[in-house]
């Protein structure tokens, strides 16, 4: 597709080269026409007949005249010298467009090549994108399937804790509670019956016992059994 200044470039160009042309076509004819009227036709003869011209007197005609030709060759060459100076200067408009029209191409492959290394490069950003994106997946996955691991290693160690307490000594078991992490002690006691759980809390350390009762409470484990 034409672009439209290159377009209106073109037609403008056309337009001048058909107006000179008709423009010379037109002085030709009328330099043909002027020679062939009668009154330089008469000058012509008149000067043929005239004795300076043909060295012979003419003295039967004394009332001929003879008229001095025009000369339009000068005034033809001026208009083939203006023609040639618009169609030179046409000529260099015509180069000038070429070289731009030149000029724009070799831009527009440059930004052809750039925007297809742009297009590479956003290929190459969507793949690593892609990786990264998959890696997170994976990363989520593997994470996820070792939380769910280790809630079933902490719910097998609970599990076996409340066993042990649940058949030790009170006594022996309070003495063991009382060096235990807090919630460790409350996620052992949450899965024990409450009348274990009140005996061995009667032999832990009271502020201890206190601390563990609070978070204790709101199960409601306290009491339970009694």
């Amino acid at each position: 597709m034409i672009p439209k200044k290159r377009f209106e470039n073109k037609v403008l160009l056309t337009g001048l080269i058909f107006v000179m042309i008709c423009f010379f076509v037109w002085s030709v004819a009328d330099i043909e026409h002027l020679s062939q009227a009668p009154v330089f036709q008469h000058a012509s003869v008149a000067r043929a007949e005239d004795p300076e011209s043909t060295g012979v007197q003419n003295d039967s005609d004394p009332n001929s005249l003879s008229y001095p030709q025009e000369e339009k060759a000068p005034d033809a060459e001026a208009q083939l010298s203006e023609i040639k100076i618009i169609m030179t200067q046409l000529e260099e408009k015509r180069n000038a467009l070429k070289e731009k029209e030149a000029a724009l191409k070799k831009d527009r492959e440059k930004l052809e090549s750039l925007k297809k290394d742009i297009e590479d490069k956003l290929e190459q950003l969507s793949a690593v994108q892609k990786k990264i994106d998959e890696g997170l997946v994976k990363k989520a996955e593997i994470e996820e399937k070792a939380k769910q691991q280790k809630e079933i290693a902490e719910q097998t160690k609970i599990k076996h804790l409340v066993k042990m307490y649940t058949s030790m000594n009170p006594k022996k078991a309070a003495e063991i509670i009382d060096k235990m992490d807090l919630d460790v002690v409350h996620q052992v006691f949450t899965n024990m019956k409450g009348d274990q759980v009140g005996k061995i809390l009667s032999y832990v350390n009271r502020d201890r016992a206190a601390k563990i009762t609070e978070r204790l409470a709101p199960s409601g484990l306290i009491g339970e059994g009694e």
